[in-house]
């Protein structure tokens, strides 16, 4: 199984950690894409611990960039995905294991991608994260869900009315799905906002995360 390397952020008030966040970026990018978003939030979380992996694969039909899975054929999709699922697992495992933190120390941020990833990883996990921010994404292969799901931790979804790589309708069709197995799930369509991650998604996502973490609104971590 591939090792999942990228950069990463100690807690930005120094010392051991005392939570986790996994940043897993979009489709033909790698790690280096979301670290910079923890200029937001490690000041909000200072003793949070960032990783952003590099995806595993390269993203051959580009020529650069990585990816998490295939996009076609479906079967590649589809088995890609899976391999995904499981080699975040397992690189998740090792962080909390490494910083021993427990997994409702630890939160899932992706975009694009990465957020289709994460959105499959997580309910699926043996040892269920504190929650998912998903970015810019879809919820592939929902017919799978209600079967496989082993926990159904908390998800705030955050689209753009405006994006046209991931059709906005996206957001309903997975807030939906999610909602109706019993998953706590927020969504919010932003407009005007593209494909892209903004500073309303970015408050979105740090109120979520202080409340799945059990911070008060407004308090240090």
């Amino acid at each position: 199984m591939p090792i999942l390397n990228g950069p990463s952020r100690a807690p930005y008030a120094g010392g051991a950690p005392g939570s986790l966040g996994i940043l897993l970026h979009g489709l033909g990018a790698d790690g280096n894409d979301l670290i910079g978003l923890t200029m937001a939030l490690g000041p909000r979380f200072p003793h949070m611990a960032f990783h952003s992996p590099d995806a595993p694969q390269p993203y051959v039909e580009a020529g650069f960039g990585r990816r998490w899975f295939p996009i076609e054929p479906p079967d590649a999709r589809a088995e890609g995905l899976r391999e995904a699922g499981r080699i975040v697992e397992t690189y998740v495992g090792e962080l909390l294991d490494e910083y021993a933190l427990t997994p409702d120390r630890c939160v899932l941020i992706g975009f694009s991608q990465g957020c289709m990833t994460s959105l499959y990883t997580a309910p699926r996990m043996e040892r269920p994260v504190a929650g998912v921010v998903g970015l810019s994404g879809r919820l592939l292969f929902p017919e799978w869900l209600a079967d496989e799901a082993r926990h159904k931790p908390p998800i705030v979804l955050v689209h753009g009315d405006q994006d046209p790589v991931v059709p906005p309708d996206a957001l309903a069709d997975a807030g939906q799905t999610l909602a109706d197995l019993g998953f706590p799930v927020e969504a919010y369509l932003l407009p005007g906002l593209g494909h892209s991650i903004d500073v309303r998604g970015l408050d979105i996502a740090e109120r979520f995360m202080a409340r799945v973490l059990g911070q008060p609104d407004g308090a240090a971590q």
